[in-house]
């Protein structure tokens, strides 16, 4: 894949999370916020994202190298790449809520810069990677 592919898959990635990403840490520090757990109510948050980022990434995000039907493989491997974006974002919680004592809007800071790249880097490389042509 070009170099020009691969940053407009970026592009598209960082449009789609941002909005995803939005989103889930909205749902985590409203559900903070109001007195849920802080690492339960960033797994709410990420959850929400997670059911509406397949169908936005698979569709639009990375559709040049998706397949047209989804395999259960796939869809196993963007489940998975997901719940190692919800570890990531546990982890940022645990440290900084929990372990630091920082206030509960804390973790949003990692959880928009740091975990939407590692999760580019899993969706892109593991979950909608085009398969070798023989």
């Amino acid at each position: 894949m070009n170099s020009n592919a691969i940053r407009g898959q970026a592009v598209r990635f960082l449009i789609v999370g941002g909005f995803l990403t939005t989103l889930s840490a909205a749902i985590y520090w409203a559900a903070a916020h109001f007195g849920v757990e802080p690492l339960l109510a960033s797994m709410i948050g990420h959850l929400a994202g997670l059911l509406i980022g397949f169908r936005l990434h698979a569709q639009w995000t990375f559709a040049g190298a998706a397949q047209s039907t989804r395999s259960s493989a796939e869809n196993l491997r963007f489940v998975l790449a997901s719940l190692s974006g919800l570890a990531c974002n546990l982890l940022w919680v645990q440290l900084l809520v929990r372990t630091a004592g920082a206030p509960d809007w804390a973790p949003i800071v990692p959880m928009i810069l740091v975990t939407p790249a590692l999760t580019f880097a899993v969706n892109r490389s593991w979950v909608f990677c085009r398969p070798a042509q023989p």
